[in-house]
């Protein structure tokens, strides 16, 4: 297996990626527009993407604004799915500088589903509330939880001018 960090899916990778199923995603996320990764990890078993996990630079605004690393589009294909593949991709997330050197807070939504899961890559639930952007103005929703891996350095709600990732 390969992992490598690259800018661009193709369109091949992207189907076989993301369309193998209606609900490749987490339901509860149906409903909204998310931000485009800026790069991407992608997991190869003989030069085929079998994983992917979606990263780019945004902006946390709470007390002051900050740069964070947000984490999005995990996705790992069926056939290969409860292999480890993930906690590989996330140590090359965790030890990549591609983004400027942004390396001090990583944060991710994830449905409640999941927060055990993510807690074990070392991320913990944020515990105030997150506004995000969507087409019609900022809103928030209890049906993700936003996840902070590292130092966010803000203790009171925040709101994101971007669409989530």
């Amino acid at each position: 297996m390969e992992i490598s960090i690259q800018s661009e899916l193709t369109e091949d990778e992207s189907n076989h990626l993301f369309n193998w199923s209606e609900c490749v995603f987490p339901i509860e996320g149906g409903e909204f527009e998310w931000a485009k990764p800026q790069r991407s990890i992608v997991a190869r078993d003989n030069g085929l993407a079998i994983a992917h996990i979606g990263f780019g630079l945004f902006k946390v605004i709470g007390d002051n604004e900050k740069t964070v690393i947000g984490v999005g589009a995990v996705v790992v294909r069926p056939e290969y799915q409860g292999q480890g593949i993930p906690e590989k991709m996330f140590d090359v997330l965790n030890a990549t500088r591609v983004l400027n050197g942004a390396r001090e807070a990583k944060t991710l939504f994830c449905p409640g589903s999941l927060v055990s899961y993510y807690e074990r890559h070392g991320y913990k639930e944020y515990c105030y509330a997150v506004k995000f952007m969507q087409k019609n103005g900022y809103t928030q929703t209890d049906k993700f939880r936003f996840m902070v891996r590292g130092n966010l350095g803000f203790f009171c709600e925040v709101s994101i001018p971007s669409f989530p990732w």
